[in-house]
């Protein structure tokens, strides 16, 4: 496996961890400080660890942190309208 194939497996195995990471963190701090649960949070601070991993290991990802997030959320909406809506 290599090329895209390889990149994309590693991008997630990246996104998996970061988010199993978020949880865990979030979870501890339901437990032993008494938070409450936000999704919304959670799953920003997983995508910003994963922005940071990509940044840091991938030599050609030069993508601001801003947009790759909103392509990221944009892309995760518009595949759920198109499964909805079904081929044309």
């Amino acid at each position: 496996m290599g090329g895209y194939a390889g990149l994309r497996a590693h991008r997630w195995k990246c996104w998996w961890i970061a988010l199993t990471w978020t949880i865990w963190q979030h979870r501890n701090q339901i437990v032993f400080s008494n938070d409450s649960f936000n999704g919304s949070k959670l799953m920003d601070e997983a995508i910003f660890l994963c922005w940071s991993w990509f940044r840091n290991m991938e030599k050609g990802f030069v993508m601001h942190f801003n947009q790759w997030s909103s392509n990221l959320r944009e892309g995760f909406c518009n595949q759920g309208r198109e499964a909805d809506i079904g081929p044309g």
